[in-house]
């Protein structure tokens, strides 16, 4: 050991091409003497200095190189950081065996290197982008390994945590091999459908059979194409969000979970509404009428609204639902007045149909509002006509008071029977 620091402190000031091997030998002596006196610490500091003098050597040649990207020395650096992550993990069981070295350093050090290769790549995404990049393939190889490595992981393990880091990375490596190979942007406005077939792959495929856990790949694939579509919304080939409205659709239907469609409804929301956007048609009722019919969709079909104790929640989304259509209707210039007075005068009768009070109230509301102002819009065009209608509005409530007056008994019965029978209307 002092020989092994003596070594070290005279080529301190040195960086040659041979320096790397000064200190794989120190680490080795050090490896020997930690093995001997089972000292993990020792370990430790052996297993770091093996790996710093293999990345030494590595170092010094790409010191040497003239010209060249940064990317590619990154790559070169992942290479061995990758080679390492190899090693250690692949002869853990080897180096446990006859060297007696304890298990743990070994994968920790696997597990270190790894991190090291995906923090590499990471750094070289600057090149990537800028198509500067050289060492193409061995990017892809590094990258490919680096991805594999946590799925073995997961699966060796039998370690979520592992698996969602390793489905995390296939899915950084999808958009790693995009930016090295430019030939693949064909590709990027079907992006939404391709991720729908690889989610139905990941959710049916035997995984548990093939020995991994098997929640973490179903979990990713109902995430991965509302990811997706999410992420490139504004470029995204409309037939996108199609395709992955019938891939919830269809797990929907799969998982018996009606929630489920709750995304199709709102990917198939959003693609109308970027069809209407992009035909510059502005007029706020047709978004609307996507909104509010997703809310009365939700009202009809959700398993918690429709039981009985959420009666009263149940019944105000509705009236959100509709009432956001039909107010905006009212308030709208080019709706107001008789389209405005059919959509109320159909909701009121789709309430009684339905026997839905959400309906029945928010058509009369509206129906009424709308009558109201057509009569003040009426009477400043046509100021007589004010008279008239007041006298017949007069002469009718009279007849009403009258008749109520005469059979009250039947009026208040009718009520009565009114009320409990709206009660029990949903």
């Amino acid at each position: 050991m002092l020989y092994g620091l003596l070594a070290i402190a005279l080529r301190s000031s040195d960086f040659t091409a041979t320096t790397g091997w000064i200190t794989l030998g120190v680490a080795l002596i050090v490896l020997e003497t930690g093995r001997r006196f089972q000292s993990r610490w020792l370990g430790w500091l052996a297993l770091a200095g093996c790996s710093l003098g293999w990345y030494e050597l590595v170092l010094y040649q790409l010191a040497q190189a003239e010209g060249g990207d940064p990317g590619d020395g990154l790559v070169v650096l992942a290479g061995v950081a990758v080679l390492l992550m190899g090693v250690y993990r692949l002869s853990e069981r080897w180096l446990r065996q006859r060297l007696r070295y304890p298990q743990l350093e070994l994968v920790a050090a696997a597990h270190l290197h790894w991190a090291i290769a995906s923090l590499l790549l990471l750094l070289t995404l600057p090149s990537v982008i800028a198509s500067s990049l050289r060492l193409v393939l061995l990017a892809l190889g590094v990258a490919a390994l680096a991805t594999l490595y946590p799925l073995w992981q997961g699966r060796t393990a039998q370690s979520e945590a592992w698996l969602y880091t390793g489905l995390g990375q296939a899915l950084g490596l999808l958009v790693y091999v995009r930016l090295l190979l430019p030939a693949l942007s064909v590709l990027d406005d079907w992006a939404g459908a391709i991720a729908g077939v690889i989610a139905v792959g990941l959710y049916t495929l035997p995984w548990r059979r093939w020995g991994w856990p098997l929640r973490p790949w179903r979990r990713s694939a109902m995430v991965l194409p509302i990811l997706v579509t999410t992420v490139g919304g504004l470029w995204l080939n409309l037939l996108n969000f199609w395709a992955a409205a019938g891939f919830y659709g269809w797990l929907s239907w799969r998982r018996q979970q009606i929630r489920l469609s709750y995304l199709s409804l709102g990917l198939i929301d959003w693609a109308i509404a970027r069809w209407l956007f992009d035909r510059s048609i502005g007029e706020g009722l047709y978004y609307l009428l996507l909104l509010g019919g997703l809310l009365l969709y939700i009202a009809q079909v959700d398993p918690y609204l429709s039981l009985p104790a959420h009666k009263s929640q149940r019944h105000w989304l509705r009236v959100v639902g509709l009432g956001i259509i039909l107010l905006y209707s009212l308030l709208a210039e080019p709706w107001s007045g008789l389209p405005v007075a059919i959509f109320s005068l159909g909701a009121l009768l789709l309430g009684l149909g339905l026997r839905i009070r959400a309906f029945l109230y928010t058509g009369t509301v509206i129906f009424v509002l709308n009558a109201l102002n057509q009569l003040v819009l009426l009477n400043g065009e046509y100021p007589l006509i004010k008279w008239i209608l007041g006298l017949v509005a007069g002469i009718a409530l009279i007849s009403i008071a009258a008749d109520f007056e005469r059979r009250r008994e039947q009026w208040i019965n009718l009520a009565q029977d009114w009320r409990g029978s709206l009660a029990r209307w949903q």
